[in-house]
């Protein structure tokens, strides 16, 4: 009974006096039915606008329960009378429900006859509860690729991967499209998944767009981007890779923070440039990556922190190019084939999945690993 403390603060009556008073609740010890009336409580709230308070309080015990005992029975008729203080009325009171015949005392009555129906709805209740937990798996699946199709709409009307001022107008819709996947299914995914080569689809990023790319190469005569790239390699990074990383940083306390940190590979961020006609340049800017542990409200997500050294750009190869980059994994789609990510200022990259990035590169007739040099250029 003291899950029904507050509803000793509301009045409940279908004959509303003018000034009704608290209704008491008397429940037989030992009798099943008492329990039910937990259930039935906002079935009646419907049939008695006064009771809209009270169906609120006891909303949140649903909170408690595990969602196969969140049972929606169907409406029973029943009684409501309202009770007094005064030991004559509650003696009336009690009289009444006893002639009555019902198996509860007090001022809430259901009839009797009803409740094998009631029983029975119940499990039927119980076992649809139960089927809807086995096709949760499919729903989930299915929802995610409905959320997935709004941003394919989007990327499918990009021009060029969102570094274009027509490409600029898809900004609200593919921050919209992206939270939506992030807050359902953002969290839903391993850090190894994040190991591989992924092709950028569409970025809002700034400084990206005022390059028009990587290098800003791609704004030389003759010269237009042709696509980007990020490649993290699980493989392992050498004592002196590491200490080389930690050099380049700009400063001794950023290199001290890191320096206990253990290193997860080797990354690579790739240009590729269309230039003279069918031929492509590769710039690639290269160094090592480590990978974080972010906590979000209960949500675990992966940091990408990468830590570049140096780069073959323009066709020069191995020069120092210190820099570093954060990238929080946000979503990994369940095929594993599209990943969004952010930077910490919220900017947004979103990636597809490349199976066999060297090959493809060898198919551009580019280098495997490493950029696009002079000699290699006119070796050709």
């Amino acid at each position: 009974l003291s899950l029904f403390t507050k509803l000793t603060r509301h009045p409940l009556s279908l004959h509303p006096p003018p000034l009704p008073a608290p209704m008491t609740l008397h429940a037989r010890p030992g009798n099943p039915s008492s329990f039910l009336l937990l259930f039935l409580l906002p079935c009646i709230a419907s049939e008695t606008p006064r009771m809209s308070q009270v169906t609120r309080d006891f909303s949140q015990i649903g909170r408690y329960l595990r969602p196969a005992n969140r049972l929606s029975l169907s409406r029973v008729p029943f009684h409501i009378r309202s009770s007094t203080s005064t030991p004559s009325s509650s003696r009336l009171l009690k009289r009444w429900a006893e002639e009555t015949g019902s198996g509860i005392r007090g001022s809430l009555v259901f009839d009797p006859d009803k409740t094998k129906q009631i029983r029975e709805e119940a499990e039927q209740t119980f076992k649809s509860a139960v089927q809807r937990t086995e096709d949760r798996k499919a729903a989930v699946n299915a929802s995610e690729a409905e959320l997935f199709n709004n941003l394919a709409v989007a990327l499918k009307e990009a021009k060029m991967f969102g570094l274009s001022s027509e490409d600029a107008r898809l900004y609200p819709r593919i921050q919209m499209a992206c939270q939506d996947l992030e807050e359902n299914y953002g969290y839903k995914y391993k850090s190894d998944q994040l190991a591989g080569g992924w092709k950028l689809l569409f970025t809002t990023s700034q400084a990206y767009r005022n390059m028009q790319g990587m290098t800003g190469l791609s704004k030389a005569p003759m010269t237009e981007l042709h696509s980007l790239y990020q490649i993290l390699r699980k493989e392992k990074v050498t004592e002196l890779q590491f200490q080389d990383a930690l050099r380049s940083l700009p400063s001794v306390e950023e290199a001290q923070a890191l320096s206990e940190e253990k290193p997860y590979g080797t990354s690579a961020t790739v240009e590729v440039l269309n230039t003279f006609g069918s031929s492509k340049i590769k710039n690639e800017m290269r160094g090592i990556f480590m990978l974080d542990d972010i906590d979000n409200d209960g949500y675990k997500f992966t940091g990408v922190d990468q830590i570049v050294t140096e780069a073959d750009s323009g066709g020069q190869e191995n020069m120092p190019a210190a820099s570093r980059a954060i990238q929080i994994c946000s979503y990994i789609s369940s095929d594993d084939q599209f990943r969004i990510s952010r930077s910490t200022d919220g900017t947004v990259f979103i990636f597809q999945r490349v199976e066999d990035i060297e090959d493809l590169f060898e198919k551009m007739n580019l280098p495997k690993r490493g950029g696009s040099t002079w000699g290699g250029l006119f070796g050709r």
